[in-house]
């Protein structure tokens, strides 16, 4: 009986040798039920690089949803206000994030945070994608309307890359 051997398609020498850009296949949904494959061309970052981007891009949503921002340190004349008794003090510092968040949408309506969110998620796709195989320009703008057009699009790009690079797997 004949042994089959196995000899791997290429052999990994050294690090550094990552390719620098590569395509990723991602399934867009249609209403109609129906995926349709866009074809984008990115950046290969290294996994670290890719969690700090993404750290950023789920503080930047975290923040807008809550209507905070970002910290600052606290310099003179920025002590906590005077006059407030404990009990009203204690109130406002014990309200839920989730209470935050639907003050926030109730001051500045669901509108402007799903723009604002399209935009965010636009900043991010632009940082590691470089083109894309549709006839419209790759660009900010267009990601955005995609995602207003298909809704979860940019959720689809993201995940797929997560699965790219930390996983190493394109495709199925």
């Amino acid at each position: 009986m004949a042994t089959t051997k196995t000899v791997p398609v290429t052999k990994l020498k050294r690090l550094g040798s990552q390719a620098p850009t590569f395509n990723l296949p991602v399934d867009i949904a249609k209403l109609n039920g129906r995926n349709h494959r866009v074809v984008f061309q990115c950046k290969a970052l290294r996994k670290s690089e890719w969690a700090k981007l993404r750290d950023d891009h789920q503080r930047a949503t975290m923040e807008a949803v809550l209507g905070s921002e970002p910290a600052a340190t606290e310099g003179p004349g920025d002590a906590p206000e005077e006059g407030l008794d404990g009990e009203a003090q204690v109130q406002q510092e014990s309200q839920s994030p989730l209470a935050d968040a639907l003050d926030n949408i109730l001051k500045r309506g669901h509108e402007a945070n799903v723009r604002e969110g399209l935009e965010r998620d636009a900043a991010v796709v632009i940082a590691f994608a470089t083109g894309w195989d549709l006839e419209d320009d790759f660009n900010a703008d267009n990601l955005q309307a995609m995602e207003d057009e298909f809704g979860g699009s940019l959720g689809a790009v993201l995940m797929a890359y997560n699965v790219a690079i930390y996983q190493g797997r394109l495709g199925n």
